[in-house]
């Protein structure tokens, strides 16, 4: 069979099965059930603000009239497909990803020392004694709290004595060292950190928004690249066939070969760097400072299809890299687009580490790498868009 609305052709469709006042056909090649009731008529409720009515004509002269979900971008200002709450609890979980899955972070305040372990638990202890008290433990059931400016608390109950505490982010660069802890209340505290993933990068209006400003001072202003500050601490490889292609945030992009008995060959071949490639083209560079934060931009573009599926498009962050090696063929340096994407899978624990994910060689001497990692899926247009169940077109002859 086929349906056809308004100049629109679905898919051929299957009949599965028969229900009570109506058949159901599914689509085997797209996100579809398409009910077709011969008998009925349409219940009101069949038709929410986020369903568009449509006549459809079946086996070329049978009309039907059908109501089917409408487009994304195409829903009334005033409704969302996902409930607020969900869609919030959405973007939330994507902030404290980076977060997750086993990772604490221990520092000291004076006197006392404590171990913050995200949405886990918080321990207070005392170095060199055995004074050790809980903060308490996180509490799912009481929703984080996301406001407009891009902060969110979360909140850790029933601790010793009945300690508890809050968990502040404001908007900054990742600084370990800058951490507040107060006690406003008797055995309530209140811990601040400054986390990039807590900014609003929205705030300039003008889209797909890469600064922001601090909270600290709301005149700093930060690049979206301060989310991927963790990435200093160690340089991505990746390995295809005779070639390591590795990665050190934020300056460059090195190709060799490594030999079997795990040393770095020459020559070095540099496929964009923005530190100057006398220096880095040394097989155990060291730079004498780390570069700054650089420009990113983010833009679109399409992943790989799934079965009888349209590419699926996403949005990336991206770095340009020039001044690389001489390029003989060329006769220009090599040059390379560093891409991060946040995972589909990115609430997966697997997924917590970097990694080089491809690399290619678009035009000659020109490459592009892809990492993935969820330190980018703290940024709402990063994230991957929230998955839909299949919807259902249900259908009434006219």
């Amino acid at each position: 069979f086929w349906l056809k609305s308004f100049g629109m052709l679905l898919r051929p469709i299957l009949l599965t099965a028969a229900v009570a006042g109506g058949t159901v056909f599914s689509s085997t090649q797209s996100n579809y059930v398409v009910r077709l009731d011969f008998d009925g008529a349409p219940a009101e409720e069949d038709a929410p603000q986020h369903y568009v009515e449509k006549e459809m004509v079946m086996g070329g002269d049978r009309k039907f009239k059908c109501v089917i979900p409408r487009r994304r971008g195409s829903l009334p200002a005033t409704n969302q497909v996902v409930p607020a709450r969900s869609h919030t609890a959405y973007i939330l979980d994507g902030k404290v990803a980076p977060l997750q899955h086993g990772k604490c972070i221990e520092f000291q305040k004076d006197y006392w020392s404590y171990e913050v372990c995200f949405r886990s638990k918080i321990t207070q202890f005392r170095r060199g004694s055995t004074a050790k008290f809980s903060l308490g433990e996180y509490n799912a059931s009481v929703h984080d709290r996301l406001y407009s400016n891009g902060t969110f608390v979360q909140t850790y109950e029933s601790g010793t004595d009945g300690r508890r505490a809050e968990v502040v982010f404001l908007c900054g660069k990742w600084k370990p060292r800058q951490i507040r802890v107060t006690e406003p209340m008797q055995l309530s505290y209140v811990i601040t950190f400054h986390y990039p993933g807590a900014c609003d990068w929205n705030r300039d209006g003008h889209g797909f928004a890469t600064t922001a400003r601090t909270e600290a001072t709301k005149e700093e202003v930060i690049p979206v690249s301060a989310l991927l500050e963790p990435l200093r601490e160690n340089c991505l490889n990746r390995t295809e066939g005779w070639w390591t292609y590795q990665y050190c945030f934020p300056h460059t992009l090195r190709q060799f070969h490594v030999a079997g008995s795990g040393t770095i060959e020459e020559p070095v071949h540099i496929l964009g760097t923005s530190v100057g490639r006398d220096v880095v083209s040394k097989v155990d560079y060291k730079l004498k400072s780390e570069p700054p934060l650089p420009n990113m931009e983010i833009t679109k573009t399409k992943g790989p299809a799934a079965a009888g599926r349209s590419r699926r498009v996403h949005r990336i962050l991206q770095h340009q890299l020039g001044h690389g090696s001489h390029c003989d063929e060329t006769g220009s340096p090599r040059s390379s687009m560093i891409v991060f994407e946040c995972p589909e899978a990115w609430a997966d624990p697997e997924m917590q580490m970097p990694q080089i994910t491809s690399v290619a060689e678009t035009t000659l001497c020109q490459y592009q790498i892809v990492i993935s990692t969820t330190l980018v899926c703290s940024h709402p247009k990063l994230i991957p868009r929230i998955p839909r169940a299949p919807e259902t077109i249900r259908c009434t002859e006219a």
